[in-house]
């Protein structure tokens, strides 16, 4: 074990100031283990993460939540109440010194205070303040409240989670668990607090961001928005596969023992490829119980065409699931094997 120090992050010798909720904090991180100095202003009684599971060996304490321990190493703390003229006197001397402040206040709340960004910027012109809210500063949904759940609905990350029509018929969307709401607002914040940062470098001058979670969501899903403005096209949910604006081949086969085989075609899914993954401990995979697979169905490049690939999936799923039961969905049996190629 080497006894060097670490070496410095890129953006070590930067200080940022952070006041954010569960909705910011992981913004603040992502900063911190690239080596800023995050410092994460907490109000008297601490942060309402801290009471947020699990805890550590199940004893619910501000001091033992896992949760807030995970989103808030490389970071210092201190304890200011913003709300007191003292705490904002405070608040704006310790800006005057930093480079970045984050916040996930209501919108114009640190205006309000006298801490907004026209106010910090006279006494400090390279500052960045990087607000993080719900719906963004302007707009008629600005002052909505909103939930982890709420945007993997209205962002569109649901419409794209969960069964399609041929598996579950009339299915519900299915909501994508663990934050990642909070994630996706906090990677946009991340990048537009480092493309200022360049852009000080090169011009001298801070500048104030607005960052809409809503937004944000919006544009992580993938070609959902460009497909239905560009060409039309609502994309559909399809189970256990990427969506698409029409049909795609399965790639979920019900084996006769009940369980799921999931062959995700990259050009290369043989008997000879399934069975090295696979073993000799499975009967399907061994000996004469190979299937002899069609001419042209053997090799495939990753030229190959989507018929060619619809064929291929068809016999694995013969192959694999010859007592298909019709009923059956992935969620009422485990993953039995994955097959990649």
């Amino acid at each position: 074990m080497s006894d060097a120090l670490p070496l410095p992050g890129p953006l070590s010798g930067l200080r940022v100031l952070e006041l954010a909720d569960q909705s910011g904090q992981f913004c603040g991180k992502l900063l911190g283990d690239l080596g800023a100095d995050v410092i994460k202003i907490e109000p008297p009684g601490g942060e309402p993460c801290r009471r947020i599971g699990p805890f550590l060996n199940d004893i619910p304490h501000p001091e033992r939540s896992l949760s807030f321990w995970y989103y808030n190493t490389s970071k210092r703390g201190i304890t200011l109440d913003i709300n007191t003229a003292d705490g904002r006197d405070l608040f704006r001397r310790l800006a005057a010194i930093a480079d970045v402040v984050l916040e996930t206040f209501r919108p114009n709340h640190l205006s309000s205070l006298g801490c907004g960004y026209a106010t910090l910027s006279q006494q400090s012109p390279g500052l960045i303040l990087c607000s993080l809210t719900p719906f963004g500063q302007m707009g008629p949904w600005r002052d909505y409240l909103s939930s982890d759940l709420l945007h993997m609905a209205a962002g569109g990350e649901m419409a794209s989670s969960g069964y399609d029509q041929t598996d579950v018929p009339n299915a519900p969307p299915i909501a994508p668990g663990g934050g990642n709401a909070w994630h996706m607002g906090c990677h946009f914040a991340y990048m537009a607090i480092v493309a200022a940062l360049v852009h000080r470098t090169a011009s001298g001058r801070g500048q104030y961001i607005d960052v809409s979670i809503h937004e944000a969501c919006a544009l992580t899903t993938e070609s959902a928005i460009a497909n239905y403005i560009y060409r039309g096209e609502v994309l559909q949910r399809h189970t256990g596969r990427h969506h698409a604006a029409g049909p795609s081949p399965r790639t979920q086969f019900r084996a006769s023992d009940g369980n799921y085989v999931c062959a995700l075609v990259g050009g290369r899914l043989n008997p000879k490829y399934i069975t090295g993954v696979t073993g000799p401990a499975s009967s399907r995979c061994s000996g004469t119980d190979l299937p002899v697979f069609p001419q042209g169905v053997r090799k495939l490049d990753d030229g190959s065409t989507r018929q060619a690939k619809t064929k291929l999936l068809n016999e694995t799923h013969k192959w694999v699931g010859p007592s298909l039961d019709p009923e059956a969905t992935p969620s009422q049996a485990g993953l039995s094997v994955a097959v990649r190629s």
